[in-house]
């Protein structure tokens, strides 16, 4: 290679031609000791310099092809006999932005090979020592000041993290206020709900831009939700038969009967003082009623059906009778002949829900 220059120094012939011959011969010299690495950065190219090079047009213009780069100390003046270093390169493959390259270098530690080959290395990015360039697990964390070894594989990755933020809507709930002044099946809204809304931020970290993980850093409440009030009617309600509607408490089974006021039904005579008189002290009429005062209270409103007839309707428990036992109801009527053919029969006796004693 020296003679060729110093015949090109000599003659001063520096043609196209020739010019070609020798970088291909610059590029035959690549052997197994190697003293200085021409890069192209990036594209993993490698050009492995076994001999001290003149800086040169014909250099230049060979190198400008393979758009190689070169360190400027590695060309030097050409001397008679030029005192060549041996110096032992380390091939060391990085994986970075997607390129997996190979290159031989004489740098001491990582942050020097990243600077030589022009890949920028973040303070956030992760430097990798793998056993392969394939492996998926790294032996070690690597810092720019660690130490590069000759068959070294480093794989950076691209670690970066950005703060999203979401908003969220917060439910409104529901409150049921059991209300027994209105009617069972009914609803009534006490108060409108109205959602409540939060801005929650997220930190998603991203490696190689694929993400490795979302964790929530902070919830800030923009407004709280107002619930929502509904009562709800506790008070049982049936139609009457004549379609009047019954608010009641409670609703018994019960064997019905008939009175009048009657010699035959309370052995009194019409001139008896207490003829005709009930137990609470009122004259005896349509909705007075007799009963056992141990199962229905005296006082109590009703509205009492009849099975398989129309209903007695609404009446009063304002009197007793010896053969009124149990959940018994004994119906005043107004003729004898209506109390002798209603028999025994039964039915139901609604407590009413707003009990007012005496109705007549």
């Amino acid at each position: 290679m020296n003679k060729i220059i110093s015949y090109l120094k000599t003659h001063e012939i520096l043609t196209a031609s020739i010019a070609v011959v020798l970088a291909i011969a610059l590029g035959f010299c690549i052997s197994s000791t190697v003293n200085n690495t021409i890069l192209a950065p990036h594209t993993g190219r490698t050009e492995i310099v076994t001999e001290v090079v003149e800086e040169t047009e014909a250099v230049r213009r060979y190198m400008e092809s393979r758009e190689l780069i070169a360190r400027p100390e590695m060309f030097i003046a050409v001397e008679e006999n030029p005192k060549e270093e041996e110096t032992q390169a380390k091939l060391i493959t990085y994986i970075a932005d997607g390129i997996t390259a190979k290159v031989y270098c004489m740098e001491d530690t990582v942050g020097e090979l990243f600077g030589l080959a022009g890949v920028n290395i973040d303070a956030t990015d992760r430097l990798e020592k793998m056993a392969y360039s394939w492996s998926t697990a790294p032996e070690e964390v690597l810092t720019p000041e660690s130490s590069l070894e000759d068959g070294m594989v480093i794989n950076v990755v691209r670690v970066d993290s950005e703060y999203i933020q979401k908003e969220v809507t917060v439910a409104y709930t529901t409150t049921y206020r059991d209300n027994n002044t209105m009617d069972k099946g009914t609803t009534k809204v006490v108060q409108q709900g109205s959602n409540g809304k939060t801005i929650e931020t997220y930190k998603v970290v991203r490696e190689n831009g694929e993400v490795v993980s979302t964790e929530k850093v902070s919830s800030q409440v923009v407004s709280y939700p107002t619930n929502a009030i509904v009562d709800v009617g506790t008070v049982p309600v049936f139609y009457a038969s004549n379609g009047t509607k019954v608010r009641y408490s409670k609703k018994i089974r019960v064997k019905l009967t008939c009175y009048t006021a009657s010699y035959k039904d309370t052995g009194k005579h019409p001139d008896h003082p207490e003829f005709g008189i009930t137990y609470s002290g009122y004259k005896a009429r349509i909705g007075i009623v007799a009963c056992d005062p141990k199962y229905i209270p005296l006082n109590t409103n009703l509205y009492v059906t009849i099975d398989g007839q129309k209903d007695y309707g609404f009446c009063w428990t304002g009197d007793i009778g010896g053969g009124v036992k149990g959940n018994h109801l004994d119906l005043y009527v107004n003729t004898q002949a209506e109390s002798d053919g209603f028999g025994v029969k039964y039915g139901y006796a609604y407590v009413l829900y707003n009990q007012t004693g005496y109705p007549f």
